[in-house]
């Protein structure tokens, strides 16, 4: 973990889930930990079980770097940006699906001419 000596310079933070989910963050405390911080969040707004459960397990409590940001490629200090690695995520998904179901239609194919 790398020294963090910065001031924590936000108050809001998004976490960008594995499903795609956006789950807007407040910081409620931080702690200095030796040469580290880490910081405490909250959900802000309502959530679904899902978004609960993924905050509980990990954006709950983030360690900040350097710079005194959340040392973490999930959490991102602006909602558009948030939403742009969400849509990455979701098109890159999807296109590897595509792909699967192709790969997936010409084993079918192979297959049934081989029953003929």
């Amino acid at each position: 973990m790398p020294k963090t000596t910065q001031p924590i310079l936000f108050k809001y933070c998004f976490a960008v889930t594995g499903h795609y989910v956006i789950i807007p963050l407040q910081i409620v405390a931080q702690k200095q930990h030796e040469d580290f911080v880490k910081i405490h969040t909250a959900i802000v707004g309502e959530a679904d079980h899902y978004a609960k459960t993924q905050h509980r397990l990990r954006y709950e409590e983030l360690w900040l770097d350097e710079n005194g940001l959340p040392d973490s490629s999930h959490i991102f200090m602006n909602k558009q940006d948030a939403i742009d690695r969400a849509i990455t995520q979701a098109q890159t998904a999807a296109t590897e699906k595509r792909e699967e179901l192709s790969r997936l239609e010409k084993t079918l194919t192979i297959l049934r001419a081989q029953k003929k």
